[in-house]
């Protein structure tokens, strides 16, 4: 469900606003890298069990 609105909701109206249509769609790897774009220096996933989220840390 929360996969199918980020692709049919969230992604869709960034993208129409112009965004880069980011959103559940993104990995790990996807996301440490714009998270280093972004001008953080450190990464890590952190060992939280969710169905359904990834949580991560992020440091400068």
């Amino acid at each position: 469900m929360y996969y199918g609105m980020s692709v049919f909701h969230c992604m869709t109206r960034s993208l129409a606003s112009g965004g880069p249509g980011l959103g559940t769609c993104m990995g790990p790897a996807s996301m440490e890298a714009l998270t280093r774009q972004a001008g953080f220096s450190r990464f890590g996933t952190l060992e939280i069990k969710s169905q359904t989220n990834i949580f991560y840390a992020v440091g400068l």
